[in-house]
């Protein structure tokens, strides 16, 4: 595409030929492509000086587009349509950005928006094959006294009661200790106070 300038510079050129040769096709050839590129160049809109669009839809356009997405966030003063950014979304100048920096604008601010609105996961707790065989053994040795404690009668009965709450105790706290974070295992480590009159 020829600019203005460089159009007139070939009408210049052609007319600095013209002048100096006799042959008058090459002058005639010189001239005319002078001509029709200062033609060309003339018919090209005027570009603006801000960096916003040509077209005066295309601008009108933009402003809706950034009201509608953004709101009472949104600078819209001077013929202006930019939008300042927030939490999710940076700031976007709806004038003078391409319309795929726009678009990749508001996917980054979905990806974010959505990455933040995912609640945290608790951390799951993974046992060892020793927690596990130890919790496996409790369980069945707690099976197996439960169906002595059902078919004894007497004190051997009470024998396996006995047994069997504390095989459920044991149970329990194998359980409370291999699905409990490690920092609350840790027992509270600090100074003793001294009680008076001791």
């Amino acid at each position: 595409m020829t600019t203005l300038k460089q159009a007139a510079q070939q009408a210049l050129d052609a007319l600095e030929i013209s002048a100096v040769t006799v042959d008058s096709f090459r002058v005639q050839k010189a001239t005319q492509e002078a001509i029709t590129a200062l033609k060309a160049a003339l018919e090209q809109p005027e570009q603006r000086s801000d960096g916003m669009p040509q077209s005066k839809t295309e601008r009108h356009l933009r402003r809706m587009l950034c009201a509608q997405r953004h709101g009472a966030g949104v600078y819209m003063d001077d013929g202006e349509a930019s939008f300042g950014g927030d939490q999710n979304c940076r700031s976007i100048d709806y004038m003078r950005e391409s319309v795929d920096a726009i678009e990749q604008a508001w996917r980054d601010a979905g990806i974010k928006k959505l990455t933040a609105a995912q609640p945290e996961q608790e951390p799951v707790a993974c046992l060892s094959k020793t927690q596990a065989k130890a919790i496996l053994d409790l369980a069945l040795d707690l099976e197996k006294t439960g169906r002595l404690v059902s078919l004894t009668e007497g004190q051997e009965r009470s024998n396996f009661v006995t047994r069997n709450r504390a095989i459920q105790c044991a149970l329990e706290d194998a359980l409370r200790n291999a699905t409990t974070p490690p920092a609350a295992q840790r027992p509270w480590v600090g100074q003793r106070l001294k009680l008076e009159g001791t």
